[in-house]
């Protein structure tokens, strides 16, 4: 065996040299000899342990070797301990030096710059994440400033701090991690614990684990590397921020956290459009009796939506106006979708008429929808009916249903009236 691996003769006289020093070391603390046990003719080497320790110690002589640090190969053709070898296709690289193997542990965390943060105004406080850089490019976009929206080429890289915080009155320790998500019918659905996707097999989150003194917060740097090979089109994921809780043995551990969206459109040229349209604006009442206004929201282009807006309400019964009241937030509209917002509005309002002004965005893109309407008096819809520039629409009560009065054509049949008047008392 010695005669087989041994590169060099200076290196065969270090590896007698290191299997004589430990043949003297493992004979110093054999036991005396009334104290060892009676041997055991079995046919297995005498001193396993010895045989143990040269063979650890053969690579570790072999890799510091000139022939090694060449990538020599040993007779038979395959490469020399130390030498990087090809791994099989699906199966990752193995490392063969004693001194990888002995060497402890990385750390779990990496070393962090840890800044004091202000206590929270109510509550017992909490571990919170926020998006702390954004595109200079979109310095105007609202999302961008909350979440990590893009358009990439493939072969790209971006790098986003996120800044993690503790504002509770005992330390953390946060996982760090990105996990998938997707955007279907029912808006931005997350994947469930860690599990991944392309878009996070792209994404390396450093460090992974922040550990967070109370009330103070840390900045962890994503790094986003697109394969220069990546198909065209909108990749979605999660940045996560997970406490990880202490283990206490016979108690269901309740995991909560937070995150930052990644919304990363992939492909060659400029960036896809962004467009929406708003349409069925209608009144409601709930079965609760709680009033809201209703909207469907199409999705026209190319990318996903993040829908954010306002509502006011005008020219009420007796001049009656309503304060503005944020459209909820947090619906996302995938590519080719449609999705219906609801506005919770305050019950106490009279029926009406009403006249609504609609503001909806999404990033750079504004649409408003301006119409009339009126609340049921029982639970259900009544259609809101858009104004125009030349012709009002009114929504009149009558019977419970909802008429529509056409007020431009009001105004005409109201000046015939008057000039068949006019025409009558000159002929008199």
């Amino acid at each position: 065996m010695t005669t087989v691996l041994r590169p060099s003769k200076a290196a065969g006289h270090r590896v007698r040299a290191v299997a004589a020093g430990v043949g003297r070391a493992a004979r110093a603390m054999r036991p005396p000899e009334a104290d060892r046990p009676p041997a055991r003719l079995t046919g297995r080497p005498r001193h396993p342990g010895r045989a143990i320790v040269i063979v650890l110690a053969l690579p570790a002589v072999l890799a510091a070797s000139p022939a090694a640090a060449a990538g020599t190969t040993r007779p038979g053709g395959g490469p020399v301990a130390g030498t990087p070898a090809v791994p099989p296709a699906g199966r990752p690289a193995a490392t063969a030096t004693a001194v990888d193997t002995l060497a402890p542990a990385p750390a779990a965390t990496t070393p962090v710059s840890i800044r004091p943060v202000a206590p929270p105004r109510r509550g017992p406080g909490g571990v919170g994440v926020r998006l702390l850089d954004a595109p200079t490019d979109r310095a105007d976009d609202p999302r961008a400033h909350v979440y990590i929206v893009d358009h990439l080429a493939p072969g790209a890289t971006i790098v986003r701090h996120v800044e993690v915080s503790n504002t509770t009155i005992a330390p953390q320790r946060v996982s760090m991690y990105a996990a998938g998500a997707r955007v279907d019918e029912d808006g931005f659905d997350v994947e469930a614990g860690r599990t991944g996707d392309e878009l996070t097999s792209w994404v390396q989150v450093v460090p992974g684990v922040v550990e967070l003194p109370a009330r103070t917060a840390a900045t962890v740097t994503v790094t986003v590397a697109v394969p220069r090979r990546a198909t065209a089109g909108e990749r979605f994921g999660v940045v996560w921020a997970e406490p990880v809780p202490p283990a206490l043995p016979g108690q269901v551990t309740v995991v909560n956290r937070v995150g930052v969206r990644l919304y990363l459109d992939i492909g060659p040229g400029g960036e896809p459009p962004t467009d929406f349209a708003i349409s069925n604006v209608a009144a409601g009442r709930g079965v609760d009796g709680g009033l809201y206004v209703a909207a469907t929201v199409r999705n026209t282009a190319e990318r996903a939506l993040d829908m954010l807006g306002s509502l006011r309400l005008v020219n009420g019964p007796a001049g009656l106006t309503t304060p503005v009241v944020a459209v909820p937030s947090g619906r996302t509209i995938g590519k080719g979708e449609s999705a219906r917002l609801v506005i919770p509005v305050t019950a106490s309002l009279p029926l009406g008429p009403w006249t609504a002004h609609l503001e909806l965005s999404s990033g750079l893109v504004h649409h408003t929808a301006t119409v009339r309407l009126l609340f049921p008096a029982s639970p259900g819809e009544h259609p809101g009916l858009r104004l125009g520039p030349s012709v009002l629409l009114v929504v009149v009560s009558a019977g419970g249903g909802a008429v529509v009065v056409l007020a431009g054509f009001v105004l005409v049949a109201r000046r015939g009236r008057r000039r068949r008047r006019r025409r009558g008392s000159h002929r008199a």
